[in-house]
Order: structure tokens, then sequence, then C-alpha cells
């Protein structure tokens, strides 16, 4: 009982200690749950996440003249898979582009934006009001207005192989 009393004399004699000491054990028990919350949800809060989202689990790039038939049968029928999808793309190893105040050289992927994609839509932002021939135009990732610089209506250039590709920027696009 000596311990107790000695205790709450010198809480009596501290106040700021003890306030201080309160604020402490508030601040961590606040923390505490804030963790626990986060590590028993955070599972659920991924799954939902991918399921609004329609988030692809895998993404498989392979060339024409390795792709076969038994590779999208053995997908579309493995044990979990309940959507595949199929889509033809242009990949450009090292090209080469302005991005912000440089030049980046990076893999590029340009895909047709108009495809009917039941597996990670993609989510137009914003494009621009235009008549001119769709050939030339292309939709970009939102970051290329965000930290690229670019607007709509800019001139777009991909240099691959030492051939320039020159687009116009006709609208940004989110991914999921």
């Amino acid at each position: 009982m000596s311990i107790m009393k000695l205790a709450l004399a010198n809480i009596r004699k501290g106040k700021s200690a003890m306030v201080s000491l309160f604020v402490f054990i508030l601040v961590a028990a606040v923390l505490l749950n804030i963790g626990l919350m986060v590590m028993t949800q955070i599972n659920a809060f991924f799954d939902h996440k991918v399921e609004q989202l329609k988030d692809p689990h895998v993404t498989i790039m392979m060339d024409d003249t390795s792709n076969q038939a038994e590779y999208e049968a053995f997908i579309a029928n493995y044990p979990g898979v309940s959507v595949e999808e199929t889509e033809n793309i242009i990949k450009m190893n090292m090209a080469k582009f302005d991005f912000g105040n440089g030049e980046l050289s990076n893999s590029v992927i340009l895909f047709n934006a108009d495809a009917k994609r039941d597996v990670a839509p993609l989510q137009l932002i914003e494009k621009r009001n235009t008549t001119s021939n769709s050939d030339d135009e292309i939709y970009v990732p939102y970051s290329f207005k965000t930290n690229g610089g670019y607007t709509l209506g800019d001139h777009f250039t991909i240099t691959y192989q030492n051939k320039k590709f020159e687009y116009q920027i006709a609208g940004s696009l989110k991914q999921p």
C-alpha cells in the first residue's frame, strides 16, 4: 500500500507530469487502436478495391508468334479464373519521349483505347473536343498532365528505333 501512496503523492506534487503522462497514454492507446483496425481490415480493403476496379490479378504479355490457343484455354480453365481477356497491343522496348524537363527512356505500350474491356476498364478523365483525324491522336496517362507538363492538344513524339511517331494528345486516362 505504501507504493500506491508514494505514487499518488508524486502525482499531486507534479500536476504537469500527470497531464503529460495522461496525454502519452491517450496517444499510445489511439495509435494502438488504429493499428489494430488497419491490420484486421487491410485484406478486406484490398479485396474490395480489386473487385470495385475490376483489377486483373495477372497480366501476361507475349508476341503473336508465342501466343497459342492452348495457352488461352489453359488460363480460361485454370481453377479460380473467373474472367480472362485477350487484347492486341504494340510494345516498344526502350522508346524515348519528353517528360517533364527531360527525355525519358522507357518501355511504351500502345493499345486501342476504344476497345471494350471487362477487366481493368480505362477511365477517361478529360477529352479534347476535336474533329481532326483520329489516327494521330493519343490518350496518355493522367500523370503525363500532372507530372509531365502535357496539356490537351500538345504534340507528343515517341522515338523508337530511330523512327519518330508523332501524335496529338486528345485526352487523359486513369487506369485502375
